[in-house]
């Protein structure tokens, strides 16, 4: 982002965010610099796509109208160490009106993936119509800003989101990855395809252990676009937190507003551990 002012609150325009437009039907894509028009479009996230998908009269969640919004939150990629946030938002296959209309809905996820998006230069990516061919989409940092580009996935088809995880992996030591499964590709029967995205410990040890933004079916939606898989490309950008930084992340970690995430042991409410006991009475956890 670039930021104009120092009080983004009252300024909103003064503050512009980096947005790729992909025509999926051509390949075309289109970059701008997009001003912020209120608190929520300065905050990213769910809160600017919603404007966006406010706009579109959808009928049917498979339809080429209907986009799918990729974007990343005010700190996604900053010091803070929550700050790993990628959202997914479209008007969903699997969620409704009582009229019977797809409604709108978003999906977020952790792991690094919307770091070495952001690191990129892009902090949205809005996807519009479908592919008539698998394609993933490789986002990079060139000398004049980020760059996108659409690649054949005939060679990922019927793998695990895992399993194209690893694949793309052994392309792209150097980036982090969202991927569907064998759900989203088949989108017509399977509405709550989920988008998974990689982790530095899946990375390192080749274990399966994605982040998944699980909400809504944007794995099928993706599917639906014939769009596997993103990958961000890039060196890592994080600096040394500032000792301000460092204060607010203790604060974060220790603080009463986080009590409810700490271990029992340390006088927390347990996270979701805390449902262990209770739901393993019923075998629910795995």
């Amino acid at each position: 982002m670039r930021i104009e002012t120092s009080n983004p609150i009252s300024s909103p325009s003064q503050v512009f965010y980096k947005r790729c437009t992909v025509d999926l039907a051509t390949g075309a894509t289109t970059f701008e610099d997009v001003p912020c028009g209120n608190l929520e479009d300065v905050l990213g996230g769910f809160g600017r796509s919603f404007q966006l998908l406010a706009k579109r009269e959808i009928k049917e969640a498979y339809c080429p109208d209907n986009p799918l919004i990729v974007n990343t939150g005010l700190l996604t990629g900053s010091e803070i160490m929550t700050g790993m946030r990628t959202y997914f938002s479209a008007y969903s296959p699997l969620k409704h009106s009582d009229q019977g209309l797809p409604a709108a809905m978003w999906s977020a996820a952790s792991g690094k993936f919307g770091n070495k998006l952001k690191w990129t230069g892009l902090d949205e990516i809005i996807f519009e119509k479908r592919a008539d061919t698998p394609v993933y989409a490789v986002i990079s940092e060139g000398a004049s800003g980020p760059r996108l580009e659409l690649k054949p996935a005939e060679h990922l088809l019927g793998l695990s989101t895992h399993e194209k995880i690893m694949t793309l992996y052994g392309e792209y030591p150097e980036a982090h990855f969202a991927a569907i499964g064998q759900a989203g590709e088949n989108y017509r029967e399977v509405f709550m395809g989920a988008v998974a995205l990689s982790t530095e410990n899946q990375l390192k040890t080749g274990d399966d252990k994605c982040r998944f933004a699980g909400r809504g079916g944007m794995g099928s939606l993706m599917g639906y676009k014939n769009l596997l898989a993103l990958v961000a490309q890039g060196p890592d950008k994080r600096a040394k937190p500032s000792p301000e930084i460092a204060e607010i992340n203790k604060e974060i970690v220790k603080g009463g507003g986080s009590a409810r995430f700490q271990p029992i042991s340390q006088g927390g409410n347990g996270g979701t551990w805390a449902s262990y006991e209770v739901l393993q009475a019923f075998y629910a956890v795995p």
